[in-house]
């Protein structure tokens, strides 16, 4: 395609997206980077919904694959928050610069469209959580994201395996494993195995059980010698136990 005719492409098609702009739920699209395209050098500058200033709207499409922006450069847009831990509790603390809209995500499948929420996790663990940040007046987005530990006390952990009577035997175990628990009302379990390098390795259950007393039973069979972790998820509560896998 010649570089005239390629041009009235791109700004045919970057007309086009903008107009679509309230229709867009993807911000970048790759299948629209062309680094082959012709586009002027002119500054007429464009912010992406990335938050990224970009000459013109022809250099956002063909190098940045926006599918949408508004005119004009970008404001100063950080995301960025810090937080306390206090036991299973954290507070979250916003410093970010130019929001005018928040999302956390926890990491633990909650979240919270607040500055600075207050979260408590319901297990131990280390969270990836992620802050998104928006700044309205240009319709643009983006994430900051930070590791967040939560460390459950062998305590914590007991009153929880006491509460259901969590019982994990034979162990060690060659050839299939039970898992033991009650129940005061149906509730969702689920069973995950875990190796020692953090690998799933078994998720054998997910459902609602109904029974007051349960005993499941898992195969093991097809793993090798080893220890293991299961973790045993009961509504929102957690008990992880170390299992033996020997022949």
């Amino acid at each position: 395609m010649k570089p005239l005719a390629r041009l009235i492409t791109t700004i045919t098609v970057a007309l086009m997206l903008n107009s679509n702009a309230n229709a867009q739920t993807v911000c970048v699209d790759s299948s629209l980077i062309d680094t082959n395209a012709f586009c002027t050098l002119i500054w007429n500058p464009v912010c992406g919904c990335n938050c990224v200033t970009y000459s013109n709207a022809c250099i956002g499409i063909n190098y940045g694959g926006l599918t949408f922006w508004t005119m004009g450069s970008c404001p100063t847009i950080i995301p960025k928050f810090g937080y306390s831990v206090a036991g299973m509790t954290v507070t979250f603390s916003d410093s970010s610069i130019g929001a005018t809209g928040w999302l956390y995500q926890f990491g633990d499948g909650d979240s919270a469209a607040k500055a600075s929420p207050v979260h408590t996790y319901t297990t131990g663990g280390t969270y990836y959580v992620c802050l998104t940040i928006e700044d309205s007046s240009v319709s643009c987005s983006i994430t900051y994201c930070d590791s967040v530990q939560i460390i459950m006390t062998g305590d914590q952990q007991l009153e929880i395996a006491e509460t259901h009577n969590v019982r994990v035997y034979p162990n060690p175990a060659s050839d299939y494993f039970n898992v033991y628990f009650t129940l005061k009302k149906p509730t969702e379990v689920q069973l995950k195995l875990y190796d020692l390098a953090g690998r799933l390795v078994l998720s054998p259950v997910q459902r609602v059980f109904s029974d007051p007393n349960n005993d499941y039973s898992i195969p093991v069979g097809g793993l090798d010698n080893g220890y293991y972790f299961l973790k045993v998820k009961i509504g929102e509560e957690v008990i992880t136990r170390r299992m033996v896998v020997a022949r």
